[in-house]
């Protein structure tokens, strides 16, 4: 079960790079598990506690777009008519953001699911994390 979690926190933690404190809860001793193996780290912005996740995920974070790049591509053929499926996969200026079909596929703030996972991609979703919280 402890597994679960932590692969459910992994996930939230790799829509954005970054969770709030409140965000977190019910995952302590996962947060705990990936805190010890320095996936996460603790950080403050404007006196609230947030959990960012570190270079050392970007192992995990890369085969987690992956799974999302296989789970798209199933989708792609099992609805074949469907715009966003297909826009994910070739050019994403031309789906909706918030499409809930989309959103499934959000990934560090992005959805652009074919851009491999850098350092940079995952330092950029953080800051608009922090600026789309006004912090």
């Amino acid at each position: 079960m402890a597994s679960n979690k932590k692969l459910e926190l992994l996930r939230k933690l790799a829509r954005y790079g970054v969770l709030h404190r409140n965000e977190v809860r019910g995952y302590e001793d996962a947060l705990a598990a990936l805190l010890k193996r320095e996936f996460v780290r603790p950080t403050h912005r404007d006196r609230k506690r947030y959990y960012e996740l570190t270079s050392k995920a970007l192992p995990l974070l890369e085969s987690m777009r992956e799974q999302l790049v296989g789970e798209l591509k199933t989708n792609r053929e099992l609805h074949p008519k469907s715009r966003v499926y297909k826009a994910l996969l070739d050019d994403v200026r031309f789906v909706d953001p918030n499409n809930p079909n989309a959103q499934k596929f959000l990934f560090l703030n992005s959805l652009n699911l074919m851009q491999e996972v850098v350092p940079s991609r995952l330092l950029l979703s953080r800051e608009r994390y922090y600026e789309s919280q006004a912090l």
